[in-house]
C-alpha cells in the first residue's frame, strides 16, 4: 500500500476574526487527513490562542496590530498599507510551499484581497467561505463596496456558505449556482469548562440572546417580542440584559452613550406631558442612530421582565 501525500490547504484569516471557528475547522481538517497552515495576525494580549502554534503562520499586521504609538487617525492607513504587504507576503508563501488549495476566510479589504486572488486562482484552486451572505449587514451600499463584496466570490473557484438561504442569497446577486457549497456551520465547544448547573426554584423562564449586542443581531426583536408576551407569562421571566450589562463591552458601550440617552429621555418625558394613555411606551420610538436605539431597547428588556 502507498501513503498518499496529505492535501495541504492554506487557510487565510488576516485580523483573526473567528478565531474559535478556525480551531474547529482545523480539528475537522486534520480528522480528514488534511494539513491546514493559517495565515493570520498575531495573537493579541489577553487572546486565548485557539489555534495550534505550530499550525500559524501570524504574518499579518505585525508592526501595527497592537501599535499604541500610532495616531488614532493613522491607524486605519497603517493598517490598510499592512495588509498590502501581508498580502505580498503571502504571494511570496504560496509561490514558495505551493500549497494544493488556498482558503480565504475574510475578506478584509476587498479590492486588495481580490487583487492578490486574481493571481492565486492562477496557481492553485481557490476557495472562498461567506460568513455574512448580506453585504455590511443590509446597509446601503455604493457601486465601489458592491464590487468589493461580488468580486472575491466571482474569482474564487468554490464558495462556501452555511445555510441554504445564504446560498439562494448569493445566487440573487449571480454567483453561479453549480460553484457554491452549502456546509452548516455546527456548534463550536468551549475550550473553556462549564459553571457548575443550579436549579432555579422560582421556575421564571430566561430569554437568551446569543451573540454581540449589535444593531443586526437582532436586540429590536427580542425586546418587542417580550414587551408583547401576555402580562402573567412577562411576570414569569427574567431578563438575559441585566446579566449581560455588567460584562465589559455593555459597560464600555453604555458609558459613551449615556448622557446622550438620557438627554433624549429627558426630552421624550417632557414632550410626551398631555398626551393620551395610549402615546408610544419608550421602546417603541424609532432612532436614526442604532446605538442609541440599542441602549435603550436594553434598557427596556430589563423593565419587560415583570421582576
Amino acid at each position: 500500500m502507498t501513503d498518499r501525500r496529505a492535501l495541504s490547504v492554506l487557510l487565510v484569516d488576516p485580523s483573526l476574526f473567528t478565531a474559535p471557528y478556525d480551531a474547529a475547522l482545523t480539528e475537522g481538517l486534520i480528522a480528514a487527513g488534511v494539513s491546514p497552515i493559517w495565515v493570520t495576525r498575531p495573537t493579541r494580549a489577553g487572546d486565548r490562542q485557539e489555534l495550534p502554534v505550530e499550525r500559524t503562520d501570524p504574518f499579518f499586521y505585525k508592526r501595527v496590530d497592537e501599535a499604541t504609538w500610532l495616531p488614532a487617525k493613522l491607524k486605519p492607513l497603517a493598517k490598510g498599507a499592512a495588509h498590502l504587504a501581508g498580502l505580498i507576503t503571502l504571494l511570496r508563501k504560496i509561490r514558495a510551499d505551493r500549497p494544493d488549495v488556498v482558503h480565504f476566510q475574510w475578506t478584509v479589504v476587498p479590492p486588495l484581497d481580490a487583487l492578490a486572488m486574481a493571481l492565486i486562482r492562477r496557481w492553485c484552486p481557490l476557495v472562498l467561505t461567506v460568513h455574512d451572505t448580506v453585504p455590511f449587514n443590509g446597509e446601503r451600499l455604493s457601486l465601489l463596496q458592491n464590487l468589493g463584496f461580488d468580486l472575491p466570490m466571482r474569482l474564487a473557484h468554490r464558495v462556501i456558505v452555511h445555510t441554504d438561504s445564504g446560498r439562494q442569497t448569493l445566487i440573487a446577486r449571480g454567483i453561479p449556482p453549480e460553484k457554491i457549497a452549502t456546509i452548516p456551520h455546527g456548534a463550536l465547544q468551549l475550550q473553556v469548562p462549564l459553571p457548575p448547573r443550579t436549579e432555579r426554584p422560582d421556575g421564571r423562564y430566561s430569554f437568551v440572546l446569543f451573540g454581540e449586542i449589535k444593531p443586526y443581531k437582532g436586540v429590536d426583536v427580542l425586546v418587542e417580542a417580550v414587551h408583547r408576551l401576555p402580562d402573567e407569562v412577562r411576570r414569569q421571566t427574567r431578563s438575559a440584559a441585566r446579566r449581560v450589562s455588567s460584562s465589559r463591552a455593555v459597560r464600555a458601550w453604555t458609558s459613551r452613550r449615556s448622557k446622550r440617552a438620557s438627554r433624549r429621555s429627558a426630552s421624550q418625558t417632557r414632550s410626551s406631558c398631555g398626551r393620551s394613555a395610549k402615546a408610544k411606551r419608550p421602546w417603541q420610538h424609532s432612532s436614526s442612530r442604532p446605538t442609541a436605539s440599542c441602549f435603550r431597547t436594553a434598557r427596556s428588556m430589563q423593565a419587560a421582565s415583570g421582576s
